[in-house]
């Protein structure tokens, strides 16, 4: 193993609308890039779908939740960083 935390997301096979399919095709077609997980599996096991990616951390409801739903100027500009970059990779795709 790698020694890095993963994300298992599941989906049950007889969903009405499913998701992870269509969730997975857009990883593979973006590629890796910053604030992309990495996906180490996608299928059926049993009756659930499950796509198995890096875990990126905790989730920004997370993190407001600890600030105790404030986040400071520091995070906000962090994160405007962040999402930048990420537009950049995106708008760069083939």
């Amino acid at each position: 193993m790698t020694g890095k935390d993963l994300a298992v997301k599941l989906e049950a096979v007889e969903a009405d609308v499913p998701k992870l399919v269509h969730e997975w095709m857009v990883y593979k077609h973006i590629g890796s890039g910053i604030g992309i997980p990495r996906i180490h599996w996608c299928g059926t096991e049993r009756c659930y779908r499950a796509i198995i990616m890096t875990l990126l951390g905790p989730s920004l409801e997370d993190l407001f939740n600890t600030c105790n739903r404030k986040f400071s100027l520091k995070t906000v500009l962090q994160l405007a960083d962040q999402l930048v970059s990420i537009h950049w990779f995106m708008s760069n795709l083939d």
